[in-house]
């Protein structure tokens, strides 16, 4: 499936404060965009003139519930094309955004949790124009992303925060140390932020969504 994404309801900034910046938070699998929503008002809280939008993946998963950005492929998320539909469908929905909201590109920010991260990993080496910066949570570089990462050009290169649980016993934190080794080696700007005692479910407490407002003020000034 492709063209734009079912977004739900922009949450703007409070009547009277202008729009300066737009946060797309990309959930995981079998989930939808419902599921991280609740984190829109807590990181507008810490950062004045924040727009936050949660779109649903494209595609339902076959477990009969949730969406899924692309096929886990028998738990191996190796699915190129369906990351590239997943992809196009995304660059549409913020090009729209972008527009509605009277913003340009470099005032976004892509976050993913779990596969959504995954996709943004993947996203960042294939979107055509600079980003104010991407998070990662629990996520992981796909192979699919390993084999973009040398076409990316040094100014598409947005600051990037990656932070994982060290005890996730979904996707193991070794995954996370991965995806920001390869990231810093193809020349990103990365934050690597582990967090003690968090597992995959557990990850956002206070100390990660403060964490997650610090990278937000400092990316979109």
């Amino acid at each position: 499936m492709s063209g734009v994404l079912k977004t739900g309801p922009v949450l703007t900034p409070p009547t009277g404060v202008g729009v300066q910046g737009l946060l797309v938070l990309l959930h995981g699998f079998g989930a939808d965009g419902d599921d991280l929503r609740p984190l829109g008002p807590l990181l507008q809280q810490q950062v004045p003139g924040l727009a936050v939008v949660c779109p649903d993946a494209p595609n339902a998963t076959l477990m009969g519930y949730g969406r899924q950005w692309f096929s886990d492929a028998g738990w191996t998320f190796h699915d190129p094309a369906g990351m590239a539909v997943a992809h196009e469908a995304l660059m549409q929905t913020v090009t729209d955004l972008c527009q509605r909201l009277a913003l340009s590109p470099e005032r976004v920010v892509l976050a993913g949790f779990s596969q959504g991260g995954m996709q943004v990993a993947y996203s960042l080496t294939q979107w055509p124009t600079p980003l104010a910066g991407a998070m990662v949570l629990a996520g992981a570089l796909t192979p699919t992303a390993q084999a973009g990462l040398a076409a990316v050009a040094t100014a598409a290169r947005p600051p990037l925060w990656v932070a994982h649980g060290e005890d996730d016993a979904v996707v193991p934190v070794t995954a996370g140390q991965a995806l920001a080794a390869a990231l810093t080696q193809a020349g990103y700007g990365v934050t690597w932020h582990p967090v003690a005692r968090a597992g995959h479910t557990t990850l956002f407490g206070p100390q990660v969504l403060g964490a997650m407002g610090v990278f937000l003020r400092r990316v979109l000034g």
